[in-house]
């Protein structure tokens, strides 16, 4: 067993080095640090701290690059969480996570869990167990005009006073300025599932 004492300079330069402190081993490089395997590099670390893995030219302060498939894993026992956090300014912001004995994944900020996508692909918004495949807590304001199944069937809001019901291609049914009533080309009996 062989022991090195002190600081190991590495090449012509002092200030490339390798020694120790209270914290433990110290590798000091006045430019880049480059871990290769055979012809391979694995690691960059360049002298402007941004640091490539799979790649000598990262252009961003983590770049990681692979020639087929870029798979990035977050693994952690069933009992505990996988998280991603977001900071800004050090302090905590946003997470995306599979909680502790779940295979959700959730989206959230620091008051609480703003996205659920469960295995079944239910989706809850302000809710962590949706029920069907959107469940929404709270109220929606939506930025189109439409909402639908298709293009023939829809809720239609035309304008600030006129809101449209539209089923198998044909208006059934306005809302407007106030005042519901049938489309002149139809009648509808409300609270039937007839028309007349």
């Amino acid at each position: 067993i062989s022991r090195l004492e002190g600081r190991i300079t590495l090449g012509n330069n002092v200030n490339n080095f390798i020694d120790t402190d209270a914290d433990g081993v110290i590798l000091k490089s006045n430019s880049e640090y480059t871990f290769t395997k055979g012809a391979n590099t694995y690691l960059k670390i360049k002298s402007t701290g941004l640091v490539g893995i799979g790649t000598i030219t990262p252009s961003d302060t983590l770049t990681i690059y692979n020639d087929n498939n870029l798979l990035l894993g977050l693994d952690a026992p069933a009992g505990n969480d996988a998280q991603l956090r977001f900071y800004s300014a050090g302090s905590y912001k946003t997470i995306i996570y599979r909680p502790a004995n779940s295979d959700d994944l959730r989206i959230g900020t620091v008051t609480g869990d703003a996205l659920t996508i469960q295995q079944d692909k239910n989706v809850g918004i302000g809710t962590t167990t949706p029920t069907e495949k959107l469940e929404v807590d709270g109220n929606i304001i939506v930025g189109g005009n439409y909402i639908g199944r298709d293009g023939d069937n829809y809720i239609g809001f035309v304008s600030d006073n006129l809101i449209k019901f539209r089923v198998d291609g044909a208006t059934q049914i306005k809302l407007a300025d106030g005042v519901l009533a049938p489309q002149t080309d139809s009648d509808v009996d409300l609270g039937s599932d007839s028309t007349r």
